[in-house]
C-alpha cells in the first residue's frame, strides 16, 4: 500500500502543540545603593500544553508524533482543509516552538461544494457567528446523511455548531478521498462508530487506533522504533529554530546557576 492518507481535524491540531515557549515570572533580590530590592524578571521556558490531561487524552496526543514521523517519511499524506485551520487557529494556546503539527507538511483538501463566504469586515458577525450561518445554511444531501452519524442532527431543533461544524469535517475528508478521519475527539467516535445507517466513507479514528492501522499496513513496526523515538527524542528535548529559543536556553543555564530566588523565598514573601 501506498502513503496513509489522514485528515487532521482541528482536536488532532490542537493536540499536537507540544512545546510551547512561555514567559514565566520570576523573582530576583538585588544589591541596590546598599539596600536588598526584590526586581520582578521574566524566564522564557518550554511548557509542555499537553501536561495537565487526563491519562487518555495525554496518551492519545502521543501518539500524534508518530503520525508526523510517518508523514515525514513519505508514508503517511497530511491533510487538513481551510474551515479545519480557521477553527484551530480560533483555539487558544496554539503556538508551537516546532510549527504546525511537529513541522509535517500539511496539505490542503478541496472542498466538498463550492463556496465563498466573507470571514471578516463591516458588521458581519464574529468569525464564530459566519461559520453558524455558513454550516447552519448548507442543504445537501450528503450533509444531512452525515449529520446524522456525527450526532448534529436534532430533529425538528437546531443542530449545534460544534457537531455541525464536526459533519462538515467530516465530510471534507471523505470528498478528499482520506484514508483517516484523524480526531481527539472520543464522543464524535463512539457516535460515528455505533451508527450504521450512513456510515462516513472514511475512518473516523483516534491517533492509537491510526497508529494501530499503519501497522497493521505495514508502515509502522518494532524495526521502526528505535529510529522512531531519535526523532521524538531530538523533536520534544533538543530545541528549535524558534526566536525565543535562545532565550529559553538561557533561562535554564541561569536558573541552574541559582540566579533567581527560591520557590521557597518567593512564597515566604
Amino acid at each position: 500500500m501506498g502513503a496513509l492518507r489522514v485528515f487532521l481535524d482541528s482536536s488532532a491540531l490542537k493536540m499536537a502543540v507540544q512545546r510551547r515557549i512561555v514567559g514565566r515570572r520570576r523573582r530576583k533580590t538585588l544589591e541596590w545603593g546598599g539596600r536588598e530590592t526584590v526586581a520582578e524578571v521574566v524566564q522564557f521556558m518550554p511548557l509542555d500544553p499537553t501536561g495537565g490531561l487526563q491519562r487518555g487524552q495525554r496518551r492519545e496526543a502521543q501518539r500524534l508524533p508518530v503520525i508526523a514521523w510517518l508523514s515525514l517519511l513519505g508514508r503517511a499524506d497530511l491533510i487538513t482543509h481551510a474551515e479545519t485551520l480557521w477553527e484551530f487557529f480560533g483555539l487558544p494556546r496554539t503556538d508551537d516552538s516546532f510549527g504546525r503539527f511537529f513541522g509535517a507538511s500539511v496539505g490542503s483538501a478541496e472542498s466538498p461544494l463550492p463556496y465563498g463566504r466573507v470571514l471578516a469586515g463591516g458588521h458581519s458577525g464574529s468569525a464564530r457567528d459566519l461559520q453558524a450561518r455558513f454550516l447552519q445554511g448548507i442543504s445537501h444531501p450528503r450533509f444531512e446523511q452525515l449529520k446524522r452519524a456525527t450526532g448534529a442532527y436534532q430533529g425538528s431543533r437546531p443542530s449545534p455548531i460544534n457537531e455541525l461544524a464536526d459533519t462538515f469535517h467530516v465530510w471534507c475528508a471523505e470528498t478528499a478521498v482520506a484514508d483517516v478521519f484523524l480526531t481527539l475527539d472520543e464522543d464524535l467516535v463512539g457516535l460515528v462508530r455505533r451508527h450504521r445507517t450512513y456510515q462516513p466513507r472514511v475512518r473516523v479514528l483516534l491517533p492509537s487506533d491510526t497508529v494501530r492501522l499503519a501497522s497493521e499496513l505495514g508502515l509502522f513496526s518494532r524495526q521502526d522504533y528505535s529510529s522512531y523515538r531519535s526523532f521524538r527524542r531530538r523533536l520534544l528535548r533538543e530545541g528549535s529554530d524558534h526566536p525565543l529559543e535562545s532565550w529559553a536556553r538561557l533561562g535554564r543555564a541561569l536558573e541552574a546557576d541559582g540566579y533567581y530566588d527560591s520557590e521557597e523565598r518567593r512564597s515566604a514573601t
